[in-house]
């Protein structure tokens, strides 16, 4: 098994990804999912204009990179 793979079996409650919904999925519905025990997901093109993408992704590592 790949360490990616050891590191996130220990890690979910469920074998589940959140759907990335395209305009409703953001960076509360993925922290959300993934305290939840779930892969949180959305889209890129969410984050409008461009540069939030890194804002969206780096707010969501604060709250649950080290789960």
């Amino acid at each position: 098994m790949c360490q990616y793979l050891k590191f996130m079996k220990g890690r979910l409650s469920l074998p589940l990804v959140g759907a990335p919904l395209f305009i409703i999925s953001n960076p509360d519905l993925v922290i959300a999912q993934c305290k939840a025990g779930v892969v949180g997901s959305f889209p890129a093109l969410n984050a409008r204009p461009a540069e939030v993408l890194d804002e969206w992704l780096t707010r969501i590592n604060e709250e649950v990179g080290c789960l």
